[in-house]
């Protein structure tokens, strides 16, 4: 079991929070087309985006201000007391900053498959995994920021 991970864009946060009522989520088929994106098991935003970043810009990690805006559950939701809350019923749903999705769109194609390899520990994929994951998450932040979109996950256990 692990925790699951779809990285997605969207037009807006409502759009975005309407994936929740998706069953399998934002990328699962169904009569709707799904959205664009690309699923992960157990990339976090952060640590593991950061560090993605950092290894990106040439510099160390280190934590910031909020990676992500947390859309779903609602803020006010109390915390969990039971099986029904949803918080553990429901996926969570956040909105990246644009910093993350501006830096994946930046990242060029030929330095990829360096990122991913220094990547993998921090993510604990083999490194072809990694590598997989850093071309599928740039190539969705390019067409995020060409569409004017911002970055979403959705995530789920």
């Amino acid at each position: 079991m692990g925790v699951y991970f779809d990285y997605f864009r969207a037009e807006n946060d409502d759009d975005a929070i309407g994936t929740r009522s998706r069953p399998g989520g934002p990328l699962a088929d169904s009569a709707a087309a799904p959205f664009d994106g690309f699923a992960t098991k157990g990339v976090f935003p952060d640590p593991h985006l950061e560090q993605l970043v950092a290894h990106a810009l040439r510099v160390s990690y280190e934590r910031r201000p909020p990676t992500t805006r947390g859309l779903w559950p609602p803020p006010d939701t109390p915390p969990p007391t039971d099986e029904t809350s949803l918080w553990l019923t429901d996926p969570s749903i956040e909105r990246l900053v644009t910093r993350i999705r501006d830096v994946l769109a930046d990242i060029p194609s030929e330095d990829i498959a360096r990122l991913g390899e220094a990547w993998a520990d921090d993510v604990s994929h083999p490194v072809d995994e990694a590598v997989r994951t850093v071309a599928g998450l740039t190539a969705l932040a390019r067409r995020a920021r060409d569409t004017g979109q911002e970055l979403y996950c959705w995530s789920s256990l």
